[in-house]
């Protein structure tokens, strides 16, 4: 967002241009690149520690009035990863490999992936990078909730106990952002607030000084959701703007929204879901998001280095550590050059009389190739791969041209 009451890296000069009714880029903007869905320890591991993400995201799951697990459940973005995946390799009898790069790998391309929720918050509190964590309330599965205000409030005390217990009290030191899906669950989220203000423990009252605990609705309608915002905003609460769609479905846009959110000039931060390609995520923190869920973190990782955004963590702004890259050139660096960068591929269809398939839409960093590789369901995809000729100037300095696309030996036909 352009102004926010905890994130404070915007030159002055940018904020009198933008009075002016102009545009600008900031210096350098605190940044959020949350991993989607890490509902397991294997998918928590694998994004904090090899692949650049500083927040999570997690879907509690509520037992009878009791938080107990996480897990998404239901249809989920592996759903989609999945059917692409079955449906290139039935229509085109070719084994594709799974997309490590994908928070779906880890998760066993499972939407019912779970863990016990004390046991997951208290390995989330032992990762020092993470600056979020955004617990997504599933409080809509439960049978009867919608429209009893008494069940709401107690699961919304009984989760700021959790939260309390199994995170604070364990030595996390970010911030904690509390989400319901629709405006009509609010009593959830003002039950655990008033929980946590009535919570007599020095760890409750030190976070709630700090302005560390946060609240958002993430799937209404901004009409429907910021009339319940802004109420917790006039009584001091920290508010954030989320909105957004299945990675499924990436032709919806809300960047309406979002920049009815960054002029609204309230929220503490504006975060976007679910976005899994590069040029998404430009457009979207071009357009003012402070933050984006994703389901391929190492992908937000670089978008955001590549745009100058540095990641936020209480109390001081810290970069988290190198990721491990996905692909062939894992661990190490032996091929040299920042390939960590990485790359990325569009599907291109000319027509029924024409051979279709993938163009280099992100060039590979110097040194490197771009293997671009069809996933299915009309989509491509990149991984940074040795260059088949060294010695070429198409592998010295790459650029979109079928000539570098082809030094990774990937599918080309979209040229």
């Amino acid at each position: 967002m352009v102004i926010m009451e905890l994130r404070k890296p915007f030159l002055l000069g940018c904020c009198l241009v933008l009075a002016l009714g102009c545009c600008c880029v900031p210096s350098a903007r605190a940044y959020l690149n949350v991993a989607h869905m890490v509902n397991t320890d294997k998918a928590l591991n694998w994004a904090v520690d090899t692949q650049g993400a500083n927040a999570v995201e997690m879907d509690l799951v509520f037992e009878a009035d009791r938080p107990t697990k996480f897990q998404h459940g239901g249809i989920c973005d592996c759903s989609c990863y999945f059917a692409q995946q079955l449906f290139f390799q039935i229509f085109s009898q070719t084994l594709v490999p799974l997309d490590s790069s994908n928070v779906c790998s880890p998760l066993s391309f499972s939407c019912a992936a779970s863990s016990d929720a004390t046991t997951q918050l208290n390995l989330v509190a032992t990762k020092k990078t993470v600056a979020l964590v955004y617990i997504d309330s599933k409080i809509d599965k439960i049978s009867g909730v919608a429209g009893n205000e008494v069940i709401m409030r107690l699961i919304g005390s009984r989760a700021w106990v959790l939260l309390r217990t199994a995170l604070l009290e364990k030595g996390y030191n970010g911030k904690l952002l509390v989400g319901v899906p629709e405006a009509k669950y609010w009593p959830y989220l003002h039950a655990l607030l008033t929980s946590a203000q009535r919570d007599p423990s020095p760890t409750a009252k030190a976070f709630l000084a700090a302005k560390r605990l946060m609240l958002t609705i993430d799937g209404d309608s901004y009409n429907s959701v910021v009339p319940k915002l802004k109420e917790f905003k006039a009584n001091n609460m920290t508010v954030v703007y989320s909105r957004g769609i299945s990675a499924c479905a990436p032709q919806i846009s809300y960047f309406d929204d979002i920049k009815k959110a960054v002029a609204e000039g309230i929220f503490n931060e504006i975060l976007i879901w679910t976005l899994d390609r590069s040029s998404s995520m430009t457009d979207y923190i071009n357009a003012g998001v402070t933050g984006i869920v994703t389901n391929k973190p190492i992908i937000g990782y670089n978008t955001a280095r590549k745009q100058d955004m540095f990641t936020k963590r209480t109390p001081e702004d810290v970069l988290p550590a190198t990721p491990v890259c996905s692909g062939a050139l894992s661990g190490g660096g032996v091929w040299g050059g920042d390939y960590c960068s990485g790359c990325d591929c569009n599907y291109v269809n000319k027509g029924l009389f024409k051979r279709s398939g993938c163009a280099i839409s992100e060039p590979p960093p110097a040194n490197t190739a771009c293997k671009c590789i069809y996933r299915g369901a009309w989509t491509c995809g990149g991984e940074v791969v040795p260059c088949s000729d060294s010695t070429s100037p198409f592998c010295k300095s790459p650029g979109y041209d079928k000539n570098t696309c082809q030094q990774g030996r990937g599918d080309c036909d979209g040229y």
